[in-house]
């Protein structure tokens, strides 16, 4: 099943193929306090004031009086260990349940969400976030006249009541009337009570707002065209259902697919925090999406002359996926799924993301690149179906980097293959010369060696200590028996003679910015030599172009081996260094 007109937009045969373009929008909400009122109003203190004026001075005198004998009393309870009286001390028990219960509703919120459920159900579900769009952006004007009309299509499953109705509210309150057509819930087999009969009654009050609810647990794309298929709109929208739309986000999706059918529009995200619910603006405009070798997306910055000069790239089949900078929508980024996906993974083969890559080979998101993988089994063979279906050769590519995703059955994607034919799509090379010429390919073509960097002198090998791209350090550790072992898997690069660690999340590159006897550390791959340029010598050693020291593997006092940068010396088999994988120099 497609999502929009014909099969040069996604998929074919159904009756909203008729659809013009697609949106695909992954959205979030923030969290804002109100100033407390104050007590009174000026007007009612100035009354105060006067009313004060009036008093004689033997009312005064008595007042005065009156409060002198009170702090007496008090200081005489003090002085003989005054106890609360039993009301009193019922107060402070019901204060400390109350905090209890307070705890254990949030706990709870967390379990079933994984987000701060107790701040959402406090925070208004039209609450005021912050503008975080460009101040170009705020002072545009577009002619909505000319625009056509979109479906909003939110599918979820358990979802929280507020986070679910504020994502509602903030399409409502911040999109113009006329563009919205209609607004449609697709309840993927939800069985929490708040969601049935009382989501129902709320919708009665909610404008152009419908619920569509499946029978059985579908999986989140299925429950997308499910929603595709009866919408009214001349364009889809699809939104998460823990998302909010910031002010002016929609016009500008609108008039880019106006001036283009061809294109898929997304919008700039910004996050949610998941705990306190804060919004922050998201990337910068000099940022651009980009997918791993593992296909997960990431972000990348680009230098400043990279951002002026690129413009948004053509796909391979004749379609193009477009950031729009002016578009703001936030999100409530979660560290994994809190419920369970539809047994049997055949059921939610991941359609949209195979079919959009025939509008553009774009980012394939990983919800869970880090855990088991009988945790994620169909999100995992979703990766493996783009693999085989759009990555020609470069397929081997990525199962190297997800060696264990060779063992899952991938399915019958003969349909999609063919699809591909009929647009008569490019090769994946096209895009990687064309769209993301920057992707290293780690062939012999781009490398001098790979694999583990390993010291002669020792058999210790050079590793990042954590899988996690975040914590990742410079270090060494005992090299195990896989060459292909994931921390000390590494790529010395010909055109920036960078040492790579490629992460499920991004790049990491062997930095030095000391002097001797300073350590290397991990970090962003920046592209531009300078702190991260090596040279491999024909004697063995590793050289820092910058400071023309040598990298040493060096005993710690605590019997421990660390990373240093010394003076090179010919004869210092702790400088020596060999790749396992076609090394030039290797003996």
């Amino acid at each position: 099943m497609g999502l929009a007109r014909g099969e040069h937009a996604l998929g074919r045969g159904s009756r909203f193929d008729e659809r013009v373009s697609l949106m695909l929008l992954f959205c979030w909400p923030c969290l804002r306090c109100s100033e407390p009122a104050p007590p009174w109003s000026p007007q009612e203190a100035d009354n105060g004031r006067k009313d004060r004026s009036l008093w004689g001075q033997s009312a005064e005198s008595e007042a005065k009086d009156a409060l002198d004998e009170a702090r007496d009393l008090l200081n005489q309870a003090e002085r003989v260990g005054h106890r609360p009286t039993p009301d009193r001390e019922a107060q402070l028990a019901a204060q400390q349940q109350s905090k209890e219960e307070e705890k254990k509703e949030h706990d709870v919120g967390w379990k079933r969400n994984n987000f701060n459920q107790y701040i959402s159900d406090r925070v208004s579900l039209h609450r005021a976030i912050p503008d975080t769009r460009h101040e170009k952006c705020q002072a545009r004007h577009y002619d909505i006249s000319s625009m056509p009309t979109t479906t909003v299509i939110i599918p979820f499953h358990n979802e929280a009541r507020t986070t679910l109705l504020r994502t509602v509210w903030s399409v409502l309150d911040r999109s113009p009337p006329r563009l919205i057509k209609e607004i449609i819930l697709v309840d993927d087999a939800s069985d929490m009570e708040h969601l049935k009969a009382p989501l129902d009654e709320e919708l009665q009050d909610i404008p152009k707002t419908r619920v569509l609810r499946l029978a059985e647990r579908s999986g989140l794309i299925r429950a997308k065209v499910y929603g595709a298929e009866a919408a009214q709109g001349d364009v889809l929208t699809f939104l998460d259902s823990h998302c909010e739309c910031n002010v002016g986000w929609l016009e500008p999706l609108l008039e880019r697919i106006a001036l283009d059918r061809s294109i898929v529009v997304t919008p700039v995200i910004d996050n949610i925090d998941k705990e306190t619910f804060a919004y922050t603006g998201g990337p910068t405009v000099r940022t651009r999406g980009i997918f791993t070798w593992s296909l997960t997306f990431s972000w990348l910055d680009l230098p400043w002359f990279e951002a002026e000069k690129r413009s948004d790239p053509i796909a391979p089949c004749h379609g193009s996926l477009e950031f729009i900078p002016c578009s703001r929508v936030g999100h409530v980024y979660r560290d994994f799924h809190p419920y369970k996906f539809p047994d049997g993974t055949v059921q939610t083969i991941n359609k949209l993301v195979v079919n959009t890559l025939s509008l553009c080979l774009s980012v394939c998101l990983s919800v869970c690149p880090s855990v088991r993988l009988s945790v994620c089994p169909s999100v995992f063979m979703n990766l493996n179906r783009v693999a085989e279906v759009w990555m020609d050769e470069y397929k081997e590519i990525y199962y190297e980097f997800r060696p264990s995703h060779r063992q899952l059955e991938t399915g019958d994607v003969s349909e999609r293959k063919a699809l591909r034919e009929r647009l008569k799509c490019k090769p994946f090379k096209w895009y990687l010369d064309n769209v993301f010429p920057d992707m290293m390919v780690p062939d012999r073509h781009n490398l001098y060696a790979k694999g583990q960097l390993r010291n002669a002198n020792t058999n210790m090998c050079l590793d990042t200590l954590t899988p996690r791209e975040a914590d990742m350090k410079a270090g060494v550790y005992a090299c195990a028996s896989s060459p292909k072992s994931e921390n000390q898997m590494f790529f010395y690069t010909k055109r920036f003679k960078e040492i790579r660690r490629e992460g499920t999340f991004g790049s990491r590159c062997l930095d030095f910015a000391g002097g001797p006897s300073g350590s290397p550390s991990m970090y962003g791959c920046h592209l531009m030599k300078g702190n991260q340029e090596w040279i491999h010598t024909p004697d063995h050693h590793i050289l820092h172009m910058a400071s023309k020291l040598c990298l040493e593997i060096e005993p710690k006092s605590d019997h421990g081996y660390h990373l240093v940068l010394n003076p090179c010396f010919e004869a210092n088999e702790r400088q020596k260094w060999r790749f396992s994988e076609f090394d030039q120099y290797s003996d």
